[in-house]
């Protein structure tokens, strides 16, 4: 897998250009990592257009006239294109997400997987850590200090969202947010933890609550670490390194 991938970005204005500063500083920290494209003489890995301007459309139209770079388009259209559409506000999770599916779905598909071999063998690939919570804060708390680890990273808003991504693949360690709305975080931790002939995964809950019965209620619903809000880098960061480079050489 290519550990970085450059953006074209097309348009915006002076305020979303500085936010998109912000998003790609942490874009830079993770794996895929992305950057923003800045060399002329050469072709992006795929365009982040303001579809609600005229002139960047025109813009992009020009530069991938082919269509066969992935875009994706922020604003209220895409004008037909059935280019991945994001609202505005521009949000960093959103926008990273976006990146993420949208250079996937040029890569080819896999092959074909071979029989077992029945010996332990370490994936090479890094893997994928969820987040799952809607506090930008927290969330970018979190994501800059797995970031210091080979590991890839997603986010999702609440339960409903993480167990369809549970539906369709692995993640050896989760983090919820306990406090986010919609996050239910005994019962998606039960939901994990109950999951048949599956691979362990690690649940860490991050929660402001300071009552014991809490702590007790999350660790009776299988939590492997409970951590207690505003969460210090250090605590995070032991957590990490205990629960998540674990899982990552499972």
């Amino acid at each position: 897998m290519q550990d970085s991938r450059t953006v074209a970005v097309v348009g915006f204005n002076a305020t979303e250009l500085l936010v998109l500063g912000s998003i790609f500083g942490l874009a830079a920290k993770r794996i895929p990592r992305f950057v923003r494209h800045t060399d002329p003489a050469t072709q992006p890995d795929l365009f982040l257009a303001d579809a609600d301007d005229a002139s960047a459309v025109a813009e992009l139209l020009r530069r991938n006239a082919d269509g066969r770079l992935p875009v994706v388009l922020v604003g209220a259209s895409d004008h037909g294109t059935g280019w991945p559409l994001l609202p505005r506000p521009l949000q960093w999770a959103n926008v990273i997400v976006a990146f993420d599916h949208a250079i996937r779905a040029t890569m080819p598909p896999a092959p074909e997987p071979l029989p077992l071999i029945p010996r332990a063998a370490r994936r090479t690939e890094p893997d994928t850590i969820l987040i799952v919570g809607s506090d930008r804060g927290f969330n970018a708390q979190v994501f800059d200090r797995l970031s210091r680890h080979s590991v890839a990273i997603e986010d999702v808003p609440d339960v409903d969202a993480a167990l369809a991504r549970f539906a369709n693949g692995h993640y050896p360690c989760v983090i919820i947010d306990g406090d986010s709305r919609g996050t239910e975080s005994l019962s998606l931790c039960k939901a994990i933890k109950s999951r048949k002939g599956r691979q362990p995964t690690a649940v860490i809950i991050a929660s402001s609550s300071t009552e014991q019965f809490d702590r007790v209620r999350a660790t009776m619903a299988g939590c492997d670490a409970f951590l207690a809000k505003p969460v210090s880098d250090r605590k995070l960061d032991d957590a990490i390194q205990r629960y998540v480079a674990a899982a990552a050489a499972y």
